[in-house]
C-alpha cells in the first residue's frame, strides 16, 4: 500500500550472479524496516526469475557465464543488454524513487553495473543505492577499486557496506552520508529490535527449496586463521533465543514455510541462547501437526562443557542437518587454525547424533599451511573410524576445492610468520618456505585421494561439485607457471 506518497519510495533488487536453490533474506530483511517506518516497498528477485525463465535456453549456461564475468562474445552481450533492458522497462512503471541493488558477492558486480547503466538512461530520476558484501575486495576495510569506478562513471548515489537497516532509512529521510564504510558504520547490537523479515513479494516457487532464512547473529565468536568473517563485522551479536524461536513460528504460520536455514557463521554461538531457542522449538514442535525443521552451521564444544539433554533438545527442536567445521582429522591443524575440539570431542558428538537421529554435514578443509602427510593421513583415518556413520550420521561431506587465503585473515596477516608467499592473482597459489613439500599440486592431490578414499569407504557427496573448479585451478596454475602437468594429477 502506497501510503506515504504517489511514487514507490524503494524497490530492492537481486540480480544474477548468485544461488537461486533458496530466498535471499536481505531484500526481505530491508522491506521490513523499511515499512515498518511507513516508507513503500517492492522486493523483485530478478536472479531466480532469470533461472527460471532462461535455464532451458539453449544459451542459459552462457548467459550465467557472461553474468559473472567468465564469458563473453557480443551475441550473448546484446543477448544479456536485452534482457537488462526489459527488467529496467518493468521498473518505469513503479517509478521509483529509489532502487537498492543487493550486490551479494563479487559475481553479480557484472549484472549490477549493467543494471545501473540501465536504471541511469531509463530512470535518470531515480537514485541508486548498492549494498552488500560484494562492494568491495576483502570485507569492510577492504579495497574498494571496483566501487570507486562506478561513483566515477555516476552510476550509484549511495554506497553501504554491512548491516543496512538504519542506513536505508537514514537515505529515505535524506539524512545518510553517500558512503557508509568501516569508517563510519555502526553495528546494532540489539537485533531483538528489528521487525521480522517481509517476504510478502516473493514468489516461492521460483527457489528449488522451500525454505526461509534466518538470522540469529551477525559476526562470529571464533576467530579461525583462514576466515574473513572478522573484516565484515565489527563484533559478534545475537538475538535472543526466544526472539528467534518466535520468528520461526510466526513466519512458518504466516508463509506456510516450516523450513529454515540459519545464515548465522554459528547457530549456536551463544550457547545460553541456543539452548533457550531449541527449548522453545522442541516444545512447539511437540504440539504442532506439522513441526518446524532447521538447519545451520555448529560448533562441537569440549565434551566437558556438553550435554547430552542439549543433543536431546536439539533433535526435538527439528534440526536436520547440524553444518560442521570439522576441517581436519588433526588436532594439530584443528587447534593451530582456532578450532579449540578434540577427536575425542568429535566421537562424542557423533555418537549422541547417531543417538538421537541427527544428521550432519563435514565441512573439510585440504592444504592448511602447516598441514603434514601425517595430518593429511589423521584426515584419512577419521573418514575410517567413522564409516559405520556414513550415510546416516554423516549424511554429507563438502571437500571444497583447496585452502585459499583471503585478504585480511589471519593467515594473511601471520604471512611472513608463516613463511607464506602469496600470489597477488590467486588466492589458491601460495607457496609455504616453511613447509615446502606442500605445493599446490600436493594440495590438489591430496583433495582427490580424500573424496576417493570417502567414496570408498562409502560416504555420498556431490562428487562432481568441484571437479570442475579444480580442473580450472590447475589449468590457471600450469598456464601461470609454465610447468608440465603431473600424471598422478588425474582431474580430468
Amino acid at each position: 500500500m502506497l501510503n506515504r506518497h504517489t511514487m514507490l519510495d524503494l524497490v530492492i533488487l537481486n540480480v544474477p550472479g548468485t544461488t537461486s536453490a533458496r530466498p535471499p533474506a536481505a531484500a526481505a530483511i530491508l522491506k521490513s524496516a523499511v515499512t515498518k517506518a511507513n516508507f513503500s516497498c517492492k522486493t523483485i528477485d530478478l536472479n531466480a526469475r532469470f533461472v527460471n525463465e532462461y535455464q532451458y535456453h539453449l544459451d542459459f549456461d552462457k548467459l550465467t557465464g557472461f553474468f559473472i564475468d567468465q564469458y563473453f562474445d557480443q551475441f550473448i552481450s546484446d543477448q544479456a543488454s536485452e534482457l537488462i533492458m526489459s527488467w529496467t522497462k518493468e521498473l518505469i512503471t513503479l517509478k521509483p524513487k529509489y532502487i537498492g541493488i543487493s550486490v551479494f558477492t563479487y559475481q553479480t558486480r557484472k549484472a549490477t553495473e549493467l543494471m545501473c547503466f540501465s536504471i541511469r538512461n531509463l530512470l535518470p530520476e531515480t537514485k541508486i543505492i548498492l549494498g552488500g558484501q560484494g562492494l568491495l575486495d576483502g570485507g569492510i576495510n577492504g579495497a574498494r577499486t571496483w566501487i570507486d569506478r562506478l561513483d566515477n562513471l555516476n552510476l550509484l548515489d549511495h554506497w553501504v557496506v554491512s548491516e543496512g537497516e538504519q542506513v536505508i532509512l537514514d537515505i529515505l529521510n535524506h539524512t545518510a552520508e553517500k558512503e557508509v564504510t568501516a569508517s563510519n558504520f555502526i553495528q546494532n547490537e540489539h537485533l531483538d529490535d528489528l521487525p521480522f523479515p517481509d517476504y510478502s513479494d516473493y514468489n516461492f516457487d521460483l527457489y528449488e527449496k522451500k525454505i526461509l532464512p534466518i538470522t540469529g547473529s551477525r559476526g562470529c565468536v571464533r576467530n579461525c586463521t583462514f576466515c574473513d568473517i572478522h573484516t565484515h563485522w565489527k563484533k559478534f551479536v545475537w538475538r535472543s533465543g526466544e526472539n528467534i524461536a518466535n520468528e520461526m513460528i510466526t513466519q512458518s504460520k504466516k508463509y506456510n514455510i516450516n523450513n529454515f536455514e540459519f545464515t548465522d557463521s554459528l547457530v549456536n554461538g551463544n550457547q545460553k541462547e541456543y539452548k533457550n531457542m531449541i527449548a522453545i522449538l522442541a516444545e512447539h514442535n511437540s504440539k504442532s501437526n506439522i513441526p518446524i525443521t532447521w538447519s545451520g552451521q555448529f560448533i562441537i564444544r569440549p565434551k566437558s562443557t556438553g550435554d547430552e539433554y542439549m543433543w536431546e533438545t536439539t533433535a526435538r527442536s527439528g534440526a536436520v542437518d547440524l553444518s560442521i567445521g570439522i576441517e581436519s582429522g588433526s588436532e594439530s591443524v584443528r587447534y593451530h587454525l582456532g578450532k579449540n575440539f578434540s577427536n575425542s570431542d568429535i566421537d562424542h558428538a557423533v555418537d549422541l547424533m547417531a543417538r538421537y537421529n541427527l544428521s550432519c554435514t563435514f565441512l573439510m578443509l585440504f592444504g592448511y599451511p602447516t598441514e603434514t602427510e601425517k595430518d593429511f593421513q589423521d584426515t584419512l583415518d577419521m573418514f575410517h573410524r567413522y564409516k559405520k556413520y556414513a550415510n546416516t550420521v554423516i549424511k554429507d561431506i563438502e571437500f571444497g576445492s583447496t585452502l585459499g587465503i583471503l585478504p585480511n585473515t589471519p593467515l594473511e596477516i601471520q604471512k611472513d610468520e608463516l613463511g607464506l608467499i602469496l600470489d597477488p592473482e590467486y588466492e589458491n597459489f601460495w607457496e609455504s618456505t616453511k613447509n615446502p613439500t606442500l605445493t599446490f599440486k600436493e594440495r590438489i592431490r591430496r583433495r582427490i585421494v580424500a573424496s576417493q578414499t570417502a567414496e570408498t569407504l562409502g560416504y555420498k557427496f556431490n562428487q562432481d561439485r568441484h571437479k570442475e573448479l579444480l580442473m580450472n585451478f590447475w589449468q590457471l596454475y600450469k598456464n601461470k607457471k609454465q610447468i608440465i602437468p603431473i600424471k598422478s594429477i588425474k582431474i580430468n
